[in-house]
């Protein structure tokens, strides 16, 4: 059985097994990380139990907000990418700050308290960025990205609430505990002791231009290939070729008769009290039928101006003559293409088997600007084209009608907020401009494995795509850039706390990177271990969101955040915190 609801039920469904698959693989892999990174095995869990609850919570209030709005299936997918790599992620943050303020001497419930002022401050700040970009999804004309939006914020929202509250309270209880078992940590202390990013932030301190050279040639060449990206429907693996569904369409293609899948459907309907078998409107019928036909792309065209092949137009007016005769020896034909009143009638515009998704789309463009010049013999007709590639060029028009209002709403919200946390003019313009960069740079990278197909044989790609799916930017976007920015404030909520004790922000710099490195490489490496295990799915709108967003943290965490944001700072020196430091302090820093 295939068929467009076949395959989009067996992509559903695929989709959501994936989903159960994917957490079953991730999970393990988290620990592992996690347990490295602490040196124990309570505190290693602790992370893991508050995402999958963030999972659980914010899918039962997607099931409640499912009785009021649509739904679409990759919510599943997205909120469980999103609400184990944030949930870990923030809880990875608080845990390791309540170690260092039991290590400074104090008590379990003090260290609590002082963890909430300080991580979970960065926590709130964060998921606040990251809302903002799901936010934005909600406001877009896709049920898609819409309902992806809603998971989001859900999922956002409750991990945030998790951190902040249930997070600290727990640990509050365990105290000590948490460092059980405690022979564990010696043979592990090697991987995350300070000293080797303390060297790489004095290296950073004296040679900040150098980096700043060497991490912009790298973001640069990454970004070129986002200059060829093709938007449109793949011309590959849209449809998992395992799945049933997926098989009858290959067979289909394999008779050469794939193409009657999903025409293009062109609805004329004429005005009150006229037929489309009449004298004066069925050559008008005749002249589109074999205007549409002419085109290459075009294997046939279905409709009762080409009920039998070869006929002239005064043949056809001779043969609908007796139009009740004609629909008694045509029932089902006449049904599906000729409305009871036989003032609506349906043409089918068939592709070639050679057509492309991505073909298919440029295709209902021509159908389209053919009605649009205008066919003689249907003046005053109102004709529509629609189908399933027709559906998606005018959902793409759209989305990338709003794209910039979407992407102003999120730079601009991120930015205020940043400037109100830290009382900087620059530390937000930096943010925003180098989170722009990693996730062009992602974009890139995305390009290259997928459209262009190089090393996509890795993710189970039969070819090149030769096209991007449009949704996928957008909600990499959003996404990533609320995301990629905890990584920002985590960072400079180090760097500000210790400026605000010393002054010296060459000083507080290297001691901000020094502190967090291991923290957001550990967050990073869990991050691009959720997204990418989504990367290998079996269906592409999910590989391709996956993808793209392992890409974006692993060049947020890596080239953004311990390269070009330190080495900017360095090079700022006492502009990184205008206006909300005086000049007399910035003075006193200078001449310390």
């Amino acid at each position: 059985m295939t068929g467009f609801p076949a395959l989009d039920h067996d992509v559903r469904t695929i989709s959501a097994e994936d989903t159960e698959r994917s957490e079953a693989r991730v999970l393990p892999l988290t620990l592992v990380v996690l347990v490295v990174a602490f040196g124990a095995l309570v505190a290693a869990m602790l992370p893991v139990i508050v995402g999958l609850l963030a999972i659980t919570i914010a899918l039962g209030l997607v099931t409640i907000a499912a009785r009021y709005l649509p739904m679409s299936v990759f919510v599943l997918n997205i909120t469980t990418m999103v609400g184990l790599g944030v949930g870990i992620d923030y809880s990875l943050l608080i845990v390791t700050r309540f170690r260092e303020e039991l290590n400074r001497g104090l008590s379990p419930v003090d260290a609590a308290v002082r963890t909430i002022e300080t991580a979970g401050s960065a926590v709130i700040t964060s998921g606040i960025t990251v809302v903002v970009g799901f936010a934005a999804l909600v406001w877009t004309p896709l049920s898609d990205t819409r309902s992806v939006g809603v998971g989001g914020l859900l999922v956002v929202l409750t991990a945030v609430l998790l951190a902040t509250t249930f997070l600290p309270a727990l640990l509050a209880v365990l105290g000590r505990n948490i460092d059980r078992p405690r022979w564990l940590a010696r043979p592990l202390a090697r991987f995350h002791a300070p000293t080797g990013w303390e060297r790489w932030a004095r290296w950073l301190g004296h040679r900040p231009w150098r980096a700043v050279a060497l991490g912009g040639v790298a973001i640069i060449l990454l970004t070129l290939p986002l200059t060829q990206i093709r938007l449109g429907l793949p011309a590959t693996n849209w449809f998992p070729p395992e799945s049933e569904s997926g098989q009858g369409l290959a067979t289909l293609r394999a008779m050469g008769a794939s193409g009657a899948i999903q025409p293009i459907r062109v609805v004329v309907q004429l005005p009150e009290g006229e037929s489309a078998l009449g004298g004066r409107r069925l050559p008008g019928l005749k002249a589109l039928t074999d205007s549409l036909r002419k085109d290459p792309r075009v294997h046939e065209v279905r409709g009762v101006a080409s009920i039998r092949p070869g006929m002239s137009t005064l043949q056809l007016a001779i043969y609908y003559s007796d139009p009740d005769a004609v629909r008694a020896k045509n029932v089902k034909f006449i049904d599906a293409y000729l409305s009871a009143d036989r003032r609506i009638t349906l043409l089918d515009v068939i592709p070639a088997d050679t057509v492309s998704l991505a073909g298919m789309m440029d295709l209902a463009r021509h159908v389209r600007g053919v009605v649009a010049r205008g066919v003689r013999g249907l003046a005053g007709a109102e004709v529509v084209v629609g189908g399933f590639a027709a559906s998606n060029v005018d959902t793409q028009h759209e989305l990338l009608r709003r794209f910039p209002e979407t992407v102003g709403l999120v730079l601009g919200i991120t930015a205020a907020m940043l400037f109100i946390a830290f009382r900087s003019l620059l530390v937000p313009l930096k943010a925003v401009l180098l989170n722009c960069l990693s996730v062009g740079a992602s974009f890139g990278l995305t390009v290259l494995v997928f459209q262009e197909g190089y090393a996509g044989r890795l993710f189970g790609l039969e070819g090149p795509t030769e096209a991007i799916w449009v949704v996928v930017p957008i909600l990499v976007f959003a996404i990533v850039f609320g995301l990629s920015m905890d990584y920002e404030v985590f960072l400079l909520t180090r760097v500000k706390e210790v400026f605000d004790k010393t002054g010296r922000n060459d000083h507080a710099t290297m001691e901000g990177l020094s502190a967090t490195a291991s923290t957001i490489t550990s967050a990073a490496l869990i991050m691009i271990l959720v997204f990418g295990t989504f990367a290998f799915a079996r269906v592409l709108a999910v590989q391709l969101v996956g993808f793209g967003l392992a890409a974006a943290v692993l060049l947020d965490a890596t080239l953004i955040r311990m390269v070009l944001v330190p080495a900017i700072m360095h090079i700022a020196g006492r502009w990184n915190w205008w206006p909300g430091v005086r000049a007399p302090k910035l003075e006193r820093e200078n001449s310390a």
